[in-house]
């Protein structure tokens, strides 16, 4: 396992890098035909160039998170019914998950309980040029905790479980698909403390 940076091209070249346990990849290219990804704990992902990403095969998942991870100037892509970033059902302490000027085509699936009376998930959402939680989506199937259910490409959504301090979003949240609304709270109100989307107190 390594502490210095290696730059990846290609989809060969990515994968070595894991295999080897590099712990910071240089995203050096837009890398694509890729099977969905357990990223390894600890491992930092940073784009490198303007058309820096990641593309998975069709029909296929993305990326999914461990714990103590920091990825950044990525372009994500899977099909839009398929999780492009999201997490693994075995990882018990997530530690920080620090994403910065991410764009994803496909969805956002970050689930968070409390362990222990403990946040399972403190996450940093942090963008600085695409600020705004958006979906483009209707309904579709998605992996939750190893079943298959549908669910509605609500941007922002917490479920019966959840329980978290605040989630802060910097800009908006945005469904564009006619019919499907951009929140839905269906867990208890109680579960999260606070809610701040551009400046305003949702919860």
């Amino acid at each position: 396992m390594t502490d210095e940076a290696t730059r990846v091209h290609d989809a060969r070249s990515f994968r070595q890098a894991l295999a080897a346990g590099t712990r910071r990849l240089e995203i050096a290219a837009a890398i694509t035909d890729l099977e969905p990804v357990d990223l390894p704990a600890g491992t930092q992902l940073h784009g490198t160039v303007e058309q820096a990403g990641l593309a998975f095969k069709a029909g296929g998942a993305g990326l999914r998170l461990i714990a103590d991870h920091e990825i950044s100037a990525l372009r994500l892509a899977t099909d839009p019914d398929q999780i492009a970033l999201g997490l693994t059902d075995t990882a018990q302490d997530l530690g920080t998950l620090a994403l910065s000027r991410l764009h994803l085509e496909g969805r956002l699936h970050l689930e968070a309980e409390r362990l222990d009376g403990r946040p399972a998930l403190e996450a940093l959402w942090t963008p600085r040029r695409a600020r705004d939680i958006r979906t483009k989506g209707s309904e579709g199937p998605s992996l939750v905790r190893g079943k298959v259910v549908s669910l509605k490409a609500h941007a922002l959504s917490l479920k019966p479980g959840v329980k978290g301090d605040a989630i802060l979003v910097l800009g908006q949240v945005v469904a564009e698909r006619t019919g499907i609304a951009p929140y839905e709270f269906v867990a208890p109100a109680r579960s999260v403390d606070l809610i701040l989307v551009d400046g305003v107190v949702v919860h």
